[in-house]
């Protein structure tokens, strides 16, 4: 795992579960709430505030495992090969 990957698993374990959502304020920005609990951010622009939403806790550490399985299945991958060019 890299800095950033650790990086990202850590504030994701601590950061409150999502799923989330965004609301309008009314011109005033945009609201970005985890729909369970309480707490909320405010983005000035509506792709910002899209942007959070979609990187909720639960998303990034799935991405985060997917990039943990797909080193192991090269890993896995190479050594097969390395086994099969030896022999």
């Amino acid at each position: 795992m890299t800095d950033n990957e650790q990086r990202l698993r850590d504030l994701a374990e601590k950061a409150t579960p999502g799923p989330w959502h965004v609301t309008a304020r009314g011109g005033m920005g945009f609201d970005v709430d985890p729909i369970e609990q309480g707490g909320r951010g405010m983005c000035y622009r509506l792709a910002d505030a899209a942007y959070i939403v979609a990187c909720d806790p639960q998303t990034l550490l799935a991405l985060l495992q997917t990039i943990t399985d797909l080193r192991a299945q090269v890993i896995a991958l190479q050594t097969a090969l390395d086994v099969a060019e030896v022999s």
